[in-house]
């Protein structure tokens, strides 16, 4: 199916220009921020329940940054979750908060995982976790990060995600079949990849593209 895009024409990519172009996007927006705000401000049950996220942020900023182990020889998921969890917790309170430590350590741990060798994509699940902590961590924060921060998320997400999951929807990847089979791997593998190309759609049409034709 790859080979359809070589025959589309602009006017049938026009409806990309549809896509929101605000941040954060990924099942966050603004309204959705400033609804949650609100909340906090006259539901003690609400408060209650944030006070416990933030009970977790804090408690990360204390933590040392994830590493890249491989204790069994085959899965890096443990830590694939780790970042996806911490990424969650320390990018939510931060847009709650905005307060840069939050940021700050939320960076120190995409940054760490960013210079991994590799997201351990034998193992897809692994890799897939991981981008989708990456992909979280930079629509969350894009107006806050720099252009090399940016940079150097996103060209994480191209060459230790995309390209294997490219590889492997093409069957030239020794990573097995986790893109068909009817099992967890699939939605995990592929709801993983998803979340990365949502966010790139507006920065490189034809790339994100290929996902949606080959998908």
């Amino acid at each position: 199916m790859l080979g359809i895009f070589n025959f589309l024409t602009g006017e049938q990519i026009m409806w990309l220009d549809k896509l929101k172009k605000e941040r954060p996007r990924l099942i966050l927006n603004q309204e959705t921020l400033n609804d949650v705000r609100n909340l906090l401000k006259s539901n003690p049950q609400a408060q209650d329940f944030y006070k416990k996220i933030k009970e977790k942020a804090e408690k990360i900023c204390e933590e040392s940054v994830s590493r890249y182990e491989i204790p069994d020889g085959k899965r890096l998921l443990f830590v694939s979750r780790k970042v996806l969890e911490r990424v969650y917790f320390l990018a939510f309170v931060y847009n709650i908060e905005k307060d840069k430590k939050y940021l700050e350590r939320l960076w120190q741990e995409l940054n760490a995982a960013a210079n991994f060798p590799d997201w351990n994509p034998p193992h897809f699940l692994n890799t897939a976790e991981m981008a989708h902590a990456f992909a979280i961590g930079y629509d969350w924060c894009y107006k806050d990060w720099s252009p090399e921060q940016r940079k150097t998320i996103k060209q994480a997400l191209i060459s230790f995600a995309l390209n294997p999951a490219v590889n492997t929807y093409r069957g030239n990847s020794i990573y097995g079949r986790w893109h068909r089979v009817r099992t967890n791997w699939n939605q995990v593998c592929n709801g993983g990849i998803k979340w990365r190309r949502s966010h790139c759609l507006m920065k490189n049409q034809k790339y994100a593209l290929k996902f949606l034709i080959i998908l």
